[in-house]
């Protein structure tokens, strides 16, 4: 009795810090880069695409065993052996309880279970069209942003980390299948946008400082300007003061027309469906400030092609 209950205190120890024997989130960036751990040390790129490195002459040729799968059985023989090796019997032959051998199948997920990454918004002040954001890393974790920004406008990324392995990809909207890598482009990107929608920025880590779990801080600033596709100026169409009313939601319910806290980019703040009237406050290029005449309050920015002259 007195063992089993040393053998479940072992488990239990090692189900509270296994998550750190096996690097989980390393693995991954293994199977979606198509590198692997030799690989890495001659220069494929762990947070490229596979097409990406197979161009720069890097194939997938990840081991089978870097599977979460296999890294899951992995991690429970090791628990079993970890069990024998307290009783004083070989693995092959322990006959464990259910409780034990629940215990090492709970080791072995949480030891494999993908790290979740940290996603925030980047929220423009009131009529600024860019924003700073303070934040540091550890190891190979890897801090998200979204930022919505339309087609046709320019965004710029400006990093400045402690670290110089420290660096920053953008995602488009939709895809992980980056238009600028930063491990191999550099710290500020600047661009026209094709699309619009919701734009992702991945700031990881390279090289010794996110092999040995080192920490570095950094600054982010995002800049977006410029007007949409379509052309044209919304305060030549609209001016402060106009009753104008919502149309062109495809549903007055589900899709309703979103307002939001910046021209063109920030947080949700409201919704407002077809026909519903509104008061313009202001407009910046494609976007005006409205709020509602009736009903409930709410006011914020939406995109100009939605308003309807009353």
């Amino acid at each position: 009795m007195k063992t089993s209950s040393l053998v479940i205190a072992d488990v239990t120890l090692m189900a509270t810090t296994s998550a750190h024997a096996i690097d989980a989130k390393y693995r991954r960036l293994l199977e979606r880069s198509g590198c692997t751990q030799v690989t890495e040390t001659q220069g494929c790129d762990i947070n490229k695409t596979k097409a990406q490195n197979a161009k720069a002459g890097f194939g997938s040729t990840a081991p089978a065993d870097s599977s979460a799968a296999s890294g899951t059985r992995v991690a429970e023989k090791a628990c079993l052996a970890k069990v024998a090796k307290t009783v004083g019997k070989p693995s092959s032959t322990l006959k464990v309880t259910e409780v034990l051998a629940g215990l090492c199948l709970a080791v072995a997920m949480i030891a494999t279970a993908p790290a979740v990454a940290a996603v925030q918004d980047v929220q423009f002040a009131r009529g600024a069209s860019s924003a700073t954001v303070s934040g540091s890393i550890t190891g190979r974790d890897d801090n998200r942003y979204r930022v919505r920004a339309q087609e046709g406008q320019t965004i710029k990324v400006t990093l400045k980390p402690q670290r110089p392995t420290t660096y920053f990809n953008v995602n488009p909207p939709g895809s992980d299948q980056s238009i600028f890598v930063g491990s191999s482009e550099g710290k500020v990107y600047e661009g026209r946008l094709s699309a619009s929608g919701v734009y992702e920025i991945v700031i990881y880590q390279m090289g010794g400082a996110a092999s040995d779990n080192r920490k570095s801080g950094y600054k982010l600033t995002v800049a977006v300007t410029g007007g949409g596709a379509g052309g044209g100026s919304a305060a030549a169409t609209f001016s402060a003061g106009q009753t104008v009313a919502i149309g062109g939601a495809r549903s007055d319910a589900v899709d309703a027309v979103e307002l939001r806290d910046g021209p063109g980019r920030g947080g949700v703040v409201g919704r407002v469906g077809n026909g519903r009237l509104m008061t313009v406050d202001n407009c910046e290029g494609d976007w005006c400030h409205v709020r509602t005449m009736t009903g409930s309050s709410a006011a914020g920015w939406v995109e100009s092609r939605y308003l309807r002259s009353k």
